[in-house]
């Protein structure tokens, strides 16, 4: 094997061992840091799942939120992360920074100007 390659190798290894290791620690390490507050609880119509409110807090760097869980009626509430899944009234509701943008859109040809004008009537 050209020496070229086993250098190539070697770090290729190394690096990967690298992200692996990092990737573990935020997902075994850092996970700990957060709690859940179970605020009550919702059985479903046919008593099979429940919906569970709870306030999940990730310490002092950032604000605590309010969500929903759907689990099986007999399961406690675990206290680790999950699929988050965020609803809006609207579409435009997250927008706030793309109307910000096009206030200030740098072109002007025709398309770009309706483009930034649909925008802007969100």
């Amino acid at each position: 094997m050209p020496r070229w390659l086993s250098i190539g190798l070697w770090i290729v290894g190394i690096t990967s061992l690298a992200i692996a290791d990092v990737g573990s620690l935020f997902y075994f390490g850092l996970d700990g840091m957060c709690a859940n507050e179970q605020l009550f609880d919702l059985p479903s119509p046919d008593g099979a799942l429940k919906a569970v409110v709870f306030q999940r807090d990730c310490g002092a760097t950032t604000d605590f939120s309010t969500q929903v869980s759907i689990i099986g009626a007999s399961r406690s509430l675990p206290n680790r992360g999950g699929i988050r899944v965020t609803a809006k009234p609207t579409l435009a509701a997250g927008l706030a920074g793309v109307k910000a943008y096009m206030e200030d859109y740098p072109y002007g040809c025709l398309e770009q100007r309706s483009s930034r004008v649909r925008v802007l009537l969100m």
